[in-house]
């Protein structure tokens, strides 16, 4: 019987997949258990491997992973297995006749297994070419980045956003610039039908993914809405990166954004409590989200200076108190148009 291996579960891990895979129909489907596991599943291919192994993960392990009560295991095991032995994506197939349609559907694990206060599982010999032996147009974030999300929204953004920043090879710097296409996002995140008002995509979607990813993943992405006559189509991202850091030409402000982002990833490694977020930093972001709301045109920028000024006096409150954001509240009425 061949030997089974265990799960690695460190915070080192990566999640290889093909770029394919990100933008593949049917994973923004699945709940958000289900989709740590699969990530999980995902992260034990290693570099040099010709296919895909049995993996074994101990009940506790699980739990703490997962989020899960210890008296819930077996029953939400059980519920996520199921669920995982259901899943396929489905590729759409490029076709010379655009009026024939074409699409693949893959099945994404051959077998889930619980007993004995073990976990086992398997991915199917067809995801082969989306998990090994990838030389190009692959992604690898880190298991830990996924795990820590509370969103489905954030998982799918923030493996997008990491396709895009691999394509790009700064020089001396981490801030990266990139575009993301509004029907692109829309269709990682299943929302074609759903959130049809930008405003509320915004709100409901993208911005709380942004927030998230720069809380758990040290990354701080502002953006401006990409255009085509009055109608938003995508946007222009800028990624400041709190990890790798260089401090050649870059502004003083944003050499504190990645102090305060760096510090605050060591701290929550080491389970401590969160750094606050500097006053005087604070202060300046939200002068100028006023400036933004005065010289905006559309509704649209109107919407986003708002959001901007409601995210800063969240983490306001959060860090200092209600008096204080009581107090930026205040500048924002004085200074309004």
């Amino acid at each position: 019987m061949e030997q089974k291996k265990n799960t690695d579960t460190r915070k080192t891990v990566r999640t290889v997949t093909s770029n394919d895979f990100i933008t593949a129909m049917g994973i923004d489907e699945m709940t958000l258990k289900a989709r740590k596991l699969l990530y999980i599943a995902i992260s034990q291919c290693k570099k040099n491997d010709q296919e895909f192994f049995e993996y074994q993960i101990n009940a506790k392990d699980f739990a703490k992973l997962m989020d899960i009560e210890p008296d819930n295991v077996y029953r939400e095991a059980d519920k996520i297995t199921d669920e995982l032995m259901k899943s396929f994506i489905r590729l759409e197939k490029p076709q010379n006749n655009q009026k024939k349609k074409s699409y693949l559907k893959l099945q994404l694990f051959d077998m889930c297994q619980y007993e004995n206060g073990l976990l086992y599982f398997q991915i199917s010999k067809k995801m082969t070419g989306y998990f090994l032996n990838l030389k190009k147009d692959f992604t690898k974030p880190l298991l830990n980045d996924f795990l820590k999300m509370k969103s489905n929204y954030s998982i799918e953004i923030w493996h997008l956003i990491q396709r895009e920043m691999k394509s790009i090879k700064p020089n001396s710097t981490d801030i990266i610039q990139f575009d993301l296409s509004l029907e692109e996002l829309r269709a990682i995140t299943g929302t074609q039908n759903k959130l049809k008002k930008i405003a509320h995509f915004k709100d409901k979607c993208f911005d709380k993914a942004l927030r998230e990813i720069y809380d758990n993943c040290g990354v701080n992405i502002t953006y401006q809405n990409i255009r085509i006559g009055r109608k938003i189509v995508g946007f222009r991202c800028t990624a400041v990166s709190a990890v790798h850091i260089d401090t050649n030409n870059i502004p003083d402000d944003v050499k504190e954004r990645a102090r305060q982002g760096k510090e605050r990833i060591r701290n929550s490694q080491k389970g401590e409590k969160m750094t606050k977020m500097d006053k005087e930093y604070i202060e300046k972001e939200y002068e100028q989200a006023i400036k933004e709301y005065n010289a905006a045109l559309t509704e649209d920028d109107l919407d986003t200076a708002r959001r901007t000024m409601k995210r800063l006096e969240a983490i306001a409150m959060q860090d200092y108190g209600f008096d204080y954001a009581d107090e930026l509240a205040m500048k924002k009425e004085a200074c309004k148009k």
